[in-house]
């Protein structure tokens, strides 16, 4: 009797880990691309309050041809410029743009 459970009981493990694995393999492939000519930039600045700390954190965001509005990085906003076309890869809810095959945070 105690043979049968523990080979139950294997299977099962391995079926949940199984799971678990093509989960996160799914995540971390799963990219998607945004392609167009940055119409407008701007930049807002958010509060963030935790307690009695109050923070204020500069947000950047950029605004596609195709009407998708990204938030990006400092970097990302600095380098592009409005008119500009560009391609950008989210993944994970971050915004990387793709320039010459690389891409920049």
């Amino acid at each position: 009797m105690k043979r049968p459970i523990g080979t139950i009981i294997l299977f099962i493990s391995a079926f949940l880990l199984y799971y678990a694995w093509a989960s996160f393999v799914k995540s971390e492939l799963t990219v998607t691309t945004y392609k167009g000519d940055v119409v407008k930039k701007y930049q807002t600045t958010d509060i963030a309050e935790s307690g009695i700390n109050v923070m204020s954190q500069q947000v950047y965001h950029i605004k596609l041809s195709t009407g998708t509005l990204l938030s990006v990085s400092a970097f990302v906003y600095d380098s592009l410029k409005t008119g500009q076309s560009a391609i950008f890869a989210e993944k994970q809810n971050h915004v990387y743009l793709i320039a010459e095959n690389k891409l920049i945070y």
